[in-house]
């Protein structure tokens, strides 16, 4: 493989690791903040 190609390819896998990377982030904040409703929910009717 020459080298350019390669640089290519080590680009396209490190885009495609921090798209992952902010889409399990997008994920947990997603889960923190329905958490944090609730809890705000159930903390007005008490």
């Amino acid at each position: 493989m020459d080298e350019k190609l390669y640089d290519s390819f080590q680009k396209i896998l490190i885009e495609n690791q921090n798209l992952k990377i902010q889409n399990i982030i997008q994920g947990q904040v997603r889960v923190i903040q329905q958490n944090t409703q609730s809890q705000v929910f159930k903390n007005n009717i008490i």
